[in-house]
């Protein structure tokens, strides 16, 4: 009791918290709006931007160090890959029952990351070969489902304050929940549970509430991608920017190779029109 005492009222974690609870909280109620103002296509690229990592990292790097920071990257790739399997076993799964979709695409995330953490076995090369193994896998199934809807142009309605805010505080205690039981839940449960698909399940599970299942199905192809380009760059160039650079450059420099690759997806779908 009295290290979850300790922790709780913690300075730096407790700052931690809120600002995860901010930044995830208003990234994904940003994406999910312009979703549906906008179309799953825009709004699935904005969502699969590194949102829930960047501010973990970051804190890691002021609590500890940027070379602690940059150690911290060494099971993210393969984790990530394992959150683009979740997406692409989502689309296949949910084609009559949304439930039936998010639950199948959770256990199978519970399996493999459980079994990531356990190994123990990862260095960052082996992390990044399986994520790219893990990311055409992800592809192919993907491509796979005949039945997955083509991005759905958006309504161009405006949202309610009450419904902006309400999205913001969901979405933002969901993440920021995870990041506390991730710290008291012990290293092989806390890991998993820091590395659960939290933004990307949000955001499909607001979209389902928003517009239905085929809304929520089609914004899961540009997430999936989005994320494959956007959050990959960012882990790699955090691996090497931190020391090199610092927390500062670091953090600017990885984030500005994330929105290039996230831009990239864009101007592909664009061009594959």
């Amino acid at each position: 009791m009295d290290s979850i005492t300790e922790l709780l009222f913690d300075n730096l974690f407790l700052l931690q918290l809120a600002a995860t609870f901010i930044v995830g909280g208003a990234w994904i109620t940003f994406a999910t709006v312009v979703a549906d103002r906008l179309g799953s296509k825009l709004g699935g690229i904005i969502a699969g931007l590194p949102s829930t990592i960047l501010v973990p990292l970051l804190f890691i790097g002021i609590i500890q160090s940027p070379q602690a920071a940059s150690d911290a990257t060494t099971l993210m790739p393969v984790i990530s890959g394992i959150n683009t399997l979740f997406l692409a076993i989502y689309a296949a799964s949910s084609s009559k029952s949304f439930t039936k979709g998010l639950l199948t695409a959770f256990g199978v995330f519970f399996v493999l990351a459980i079994a990531v953490v356990i190994s123990g076995a990862f260095t960052f090369e082996l992390s990044v070969a399986a994520y790219l193994a893990l990311a055409v896998v992800s592809y192919f199934l993907i491509q796979s489902v005949k039945d997955l809807p083509s991005p759905i142009s958006g309504t161009g309605r405006r949202h309610s304050k009450g419904e902006i805010g309400a999205r913001f505080f969901a979405s933002g205690l969901v993440i920021s929940a995870a990041v506390l039981v991730s710290k008291l839940a012990g290293p092989v449960l806390g890991g998993v549970i820091s590395d659960l698909p939290i933004g990307n399940s949000s955001t499909v599970v607001i979209s389902y509430k928003s517009r239905g299942l085929e809304f929520s199905r089609s914004i899961v192809k540009p997430l999936m991608f989005s994320g494959i380009a956007s959050v990959f760059a960012y882990i790699v160039v955090v691996r090497y920017a931190y020391p090199a650079l610092g927390l500062l450059w670091g953090t600017l420099v990885a984030c500005l190779a994330s929105v290039a690759g996230a831009a990239l997806v864009y101007l592909m779908s664009e061009k594959s029109k």
